[in-house]
């Protein structure tokens, strides 16, 4: 049997109709002063109520057949239409030419269309409180989908100004459900749609809401409306969040390269493989800032966004012009830009080869924790090529699971049962995960993060090269300059 696709937050990923919902019982609508006998009124002279949406209704086959045996046995709820668009002049042409506009008992009126009866009974209901009494007589039957009783809460809140604490006393339901229900309605209509539909659970939406910036859950709801367009799209409700999220930081970056370059004056260049050449990007990139300087002076520097998976938005420092060949005689800055290219591919090797020796002493508990803390908050996590490092690290050391497959030694990890072992192999998939950043980063300058790992293991014995020393003493200066200049800038705004 094929298995049941689901969408975020468990609900089944295909798209449903209204529920079939039980009838209501007239108990559970709130009682006015105005209750009167029961009318008998011809089903013509009753409309749909527009601030109600359980007018939907279904199959009332087995209703009308009873119906027909024994007459309409429950009463439904209707209000002077007179009185409703007095109320509600936005639905005068919604009720136009009917005399009673139907607060509840829809179910009812449609099976009794469907047996052919002549008249439909009813009690009359005042419209002072008619938002109440929709309200109440579907939320408590679970009437409503969680947008629509959302809607609900709203709408009632509006016009009466009710705080949500009241809100929930008339209700009868927690403050906490209506506070949930009413952060439904800032999700962009997509995702609404999508937790009517029961694709989105309204937990999950919650979830997003309280988790995701607006800029995220706008391109959440963008994407989320292109697979609606597009119902053959094979991406799950997952892979959408996390597109949108890369979506979202690739443009923060794009703009903060953008804000830089306009700043300084110089060039801003979105795609530098496209200009430069897949296979020649590196060797435009500049990676110190002496060699943006000299760039400058040349009028050849452009700054392009950062390609880093995490919250570094630091721009990228590019060379227009193009560097000469081994075979050709360069100049003094070519000349120098070649060394530190050198050297930046000697200090990579250098830490690999100590993080080889290592990652074979043990760590203790608080060299984990310190590390384990650095990255989770930095929003790191174990990719694939990641995963090759810390395989080779590990099994180089002795420890852990011995599949030479990277997933299949990443899917063994859950299966080490020691609890120091399970420590010290965490430990190593973080040094993985910096490792990786350091050399990939591709950044002018080194993050507070990056620089935290460069301690961890020079405390451990490594000894940084000339190259990356100049690149943390770079990266600290700048580090201090942005401080005072958030000093100056809370100053001015004191």
């Amino acid at each position: 049997m094929a298995e049941k696709k689901t969408g975020l937050g468990g609900a089944p990923l295909q798209r449903r109709g209204p529920k079939a919902r039980k009838s209501a019982s007239l108990v559970s609508a709130v009682r006015t002063q105005d209750e009167s006998s029961v009318l008998y009124l011809a089903l013509s002279e009753i409309a749909d109520n527009p601030e109600n949406p359980e007018a939907r209704v279904q199959d009332v086959a087995e209703l009308a057949d009873s119906m027909r045996e024994v007459g309409q046995l429950q009463p439904g709820l209707v209000v002077d239409a007179g009185e409703f668009v007095a109320e509600y002049p936005q639905h005068a042409e919604a009720v136009a030419g009917r005399a009673w506009v139907l607060l509840a008992g829809h179910r009812r009126r449609a099976a009794a269309q469907a047996a052919g009866l002549d008249t439909f009974q009813a009690l009359r209901r005042g419209v002072a409180r008619l938002d109440e009494t929709v309200l109440h007589e579907n939320v408590h039957r679970k009437a409503l989908t969680a947008i629509e009783e959302a809607q609900a809460f709203g709408r009632v809140m509006e016009r009466r100004g009710l705080s949500q604490r009241d809100m929930a006393r008339h209700a009868g339901v927690s403050q906490s459900h209506v506070a949930k229900r009413l952060k439904l309605l800032k999700l962009p209509e997509s995702l609404q749609q999508a937790v009517s539909e029961d694709v989105l659970a309204p937990a999950k939406a919650v979830e997003m809401m309280t988790d995701e910036s607006e800029e995220t859950l706008a391109e959440i709801g963008a994407q989320w409306a292109d697979v609606e367009a597009r119902p053959g799209w094979a991406h799950s409700p997952a892979d959408i969040v996390h597109d949108a999220r890369q979506t979202v930081a690739r443009a923060r970056r794009v703009e903060a390269a953008r804000a830089k370059a306009d700043a300084e004056g110089v060039e801003f260049l979105e795609d530098p493989s496209a200009t430069f050449g897949q296979f020649k990007v590196y060797d435009h990139r500049l990676l110190t800032k002496k060699d943006v300087e000299a760039a400058r002076e040349r009028g050849d520097l452009v700054y392009a966004p950062s390609t880093s998976w995490g919250e570094n938005v630091e721009p990228l420092a590019y060379r227009r012009s193009v560097p000469t060949s081994p075979d050709t005689p360069a100049s003094d800055g070519q000349a120098e830009q070649r060394e530190r290219v050198k050297a930046d591919k000697a200090a990579t090797k250098a830490r690999r080869a100590f993080l080889a020796e290592t990652v074979t002493r043990k760590p203790t508990t608080a060299e984990v924790t310190r590390l384990l803390t650095m990255t989770a908050l930095a929003g790191q996590s174990m990719m694939s090529h990641v995963t090759g490092l810390a395989r080779q690290l590990a099994q180089g050391a002795g420890i852990g699971p011995a599949p030479e497959e990277n997933w299949k030694w990443r899917d063994a990890l859950a299966n080490v049962e020691k609890a120091s072992t399970r420590e010290h192999l965490a430990w190593i998939i973080t040094l993985a995960i910096w490792e990786d950043r350091i050399k990939n980063s591709h950044s002018l300058y080194l993050s507070t993060e990056d620089i935290a790992y460069l301690e961890h293991l020079t405390e451990r014995g490594y000894v940084l090269s000339d190259f990356e020393q100049e690149k943390v003493n770079d990266a600290r200066a700048r580090l201090q300059e942005d401080a005072a200049k958030d000093q100056d800038s809370e100053g001015e705004q004191a």
